[in-house]
């Protein structure tokens, strides 16, 4: 499949720490000229536009921007580049670049920064565009793909790949062609400020709905629904080979921790015998937007597929607890489906991914971080959802494996559903040892938003910087608050704890021995009053 190349900037990287909302680099497309927004091999693929072509107008105020059209399928590597002459972003410090971004289609766009200078690529990562017209996409480098470690230098060029696949990169694969794409209005902010998305992370401070598991005995059926009728046939989805049952055999709650025990048995049930049971749970709540924690231990043998996801209320999928009561009219993928925790066959990666048709074709959003197949099996982890209105981040303990914008259907209501398969397409084969495996799973909770008081705004609307960033001897965390204690934890990228303890602000300033710190990326969390958190990260030299 072709795919459109092309790269825009042409801005100023200038150095600024404030505690307002501010871009240090805006490329509004005004006034930009053929030098500055250029095809690489010569031909009129890119050009800046002022005016509306086939109704495509820009966002900005005076309405130019950068218009890429359809190039050949025998040229996938065709480039368009703005180019930042002498000017220079520096990774180091600009993690995340916002962009408005035109496509009809729904498609994967791959963001690739260069050296113009050294040649060599410092970066690359993707964001969705979901097709219909303008969106703002965020790129975050810090979830970088291509296999491209996570960049922090600087770069003179910056790439946008239209038509990349969301997996792959071999210039061979990707969406059905976008017959036109146009770019305006880059945003980033260099310096150490923290929390500078533009969709900044609200406070999910008011838990609405949760199961602790505790007592023992039977799953609590005010809360969740066994989902047990087969969905195809005489069979489940993906190729599984089990049976979903309500028997406590299979799932049950004991010590203070749910249980979700597949097994190797012959059953029979709907006229049809599988050599497998296990559980699949519904949650008796829907909800929109906020944050839901599962805490849960994987299982280990060959051939199981655990799952913590949640998919759209209106999914009209027989046997489920909503369509049950009247409120299946979509099919899958158009309900959307949100995977928090899949991991892949070999147990090797904890997978995060989205799945949706919103009318331009089946999609899918996915990426990973590296585990073992030992640790989640003997550890409880955290895994978690953000979802706001503008944005959805997945993340393993603290660390974030993948974020995508909100769009259609993500704008619904979602239900919840744990869930453990025998074999399948990321089950695998089973091992022929197998007799049963666990699931184990400490607690689900739902978070929203409240009403803050003033206090607690302030605390919501506060911006963190570091100081230096990178840090090398002493990790200096500015803030706005005097003199208060709060507590601080810092963990390295494998989710070790470093630090866990109460700090005392003075003058606004939290001062860390960093001396003894590992060189690497670290994520710290400042937890203020009313439940509220503020997440950052550093790099130490």
């Amino acid at each position: 499949m072709n795919k459109i190349l092309c790269s825009l900037i042409s801005m100023m990287l200038t150095c600024y720490v404030g505690f307002t909302q501010s871009y240090d680099g805006f490329e509004s497309f005004d006034g930009l000229t053929t030098d500055e927004f250029l095809d690489d091999n010569g031909s009129t693929l890119a050009s800046i536009e002022s005016v509306s072509l086939s109704g495509l107008n820009g966002v900005n105020s005076t309405d130019e921007y950068g218009y890429v059209v359809t190039k050949s399928a025998s040229d996938p590597w065709q480039a368009a580049a703005l180019v930042l002459q002498d000017n220079y972003m520096d990774l180091t410090s600009v993690r995340t670049i916002e962009v408005d971004i035109y496509s009809n289609e729904s498609t994967f766009i791959l963001a690739k920064a260069v050296d113009g200078v050294n040649g060599g690529t410092e970066g690359a990562t993707d964001a969705q565009h979901p097709g219909g017209g303008w969106a703002t996409l965020i790129f975050n480098f810090d979830t970088p793909k291509d296999g491209a470690a996570a960049a922090f230098d600087e770069f003179s060029k910056l790439f946008f790949f239209p038509l990349w696949n969301g997996d792959g990169w071999d210039g061979s694969e990707g969406n059905s062609a976008v017959t036109a794409t146009a770019y305006d209005n880059v945003k980033y902010t260099s310096g150490a400020e923290i929390n500078s998305d533009p969709f900044p992370d609200p406070s999910f401070d008011t838990l609405v709905w949760s199961d602790e598991f505790d007592g023992n005995g039977a799953v609590d059926g005010s809360k969740w629904h066994h989902q047990t009728q087969l969905i195809a046939g005489d069979s489940w989805a993906n190729n599984e080979k089990q049976h979903y049952t309500n028997r406590t055999t299979n799932s049950y709650v004991n010590n203070g921790t749910l249980k979700i025990v597949a097994r190797g048995e012959s059953y029979t049930d709907q006229g049809v015998t599988k050599q497998y049971t296990s559980a699949r749970l519904n949650s008796k709540y829907t909800f929109q937007n906020g944050r839901v924690e599962v805490k849960a231990k994987l299982p280990s043998f060959a051939g199981t597929w655990p799952a913590i996801w949640l998919l759209g209320k209106n999914i009209n999928e027989d046997g489920s607890y909503w369509d049950n009561l009247g409120f299946g009219t979509t099919s899958w993928p158009f309900c959307g489906e949100i995977d928090i925790m899949e991991p892949n066959i070999p147990k090797t990666e904890i997978l995060a991914t989205w799945h949706w048709d919103n009318g331009s074709g089946y999609t899918m959003n996915s990426n990973f971080i590296e585990v073992s197949n030992s640790e989640t099996s003997q550890n409880f982890h955290l895994y978690a959802l953000e979802w706001t209105s503008n944005s959805m981040k997945i993340y393993f303990d603290d660390i974030l494996v993948n974020e995508m914008n909100t769009f259609t259907p993500f704008n619904q209501d979602f239900f919840i559903l744990l869930n453990l398969a025998m074999g399948g397409n990321l089950g695998g084969n089973i091992d022929p040892n197998f007799t049963q495996d666990r699931m184990e799973i400490d607690y689900v909770r739902v978070y929203q938003q409240s009403s803050l008081g003033i206090m607690d705004q302030n605390y919501v609307n506060q911006r963190i910087h570091i100081l230096p960033n990178p840090v090398k001897e002493v990790l200096n965390i500015d803030t706005s608050f005097e003199n208060e204690s709060i507590k601080l934890i810092i963990s390295d990228v494998s989710g070790r704890e470093i630090i866990n303890q109460v700090v005392h602000m003075k003058n606004g300033l939290i001062q860390v021995d960093a001396t003894s710190f590992l060189s690497g990326l670290y994520f710290g969390r400042l937890y203020f009053g009313g439940g509220i958190n503020k997440v950052f990260k550093f790099i130490k030299k």
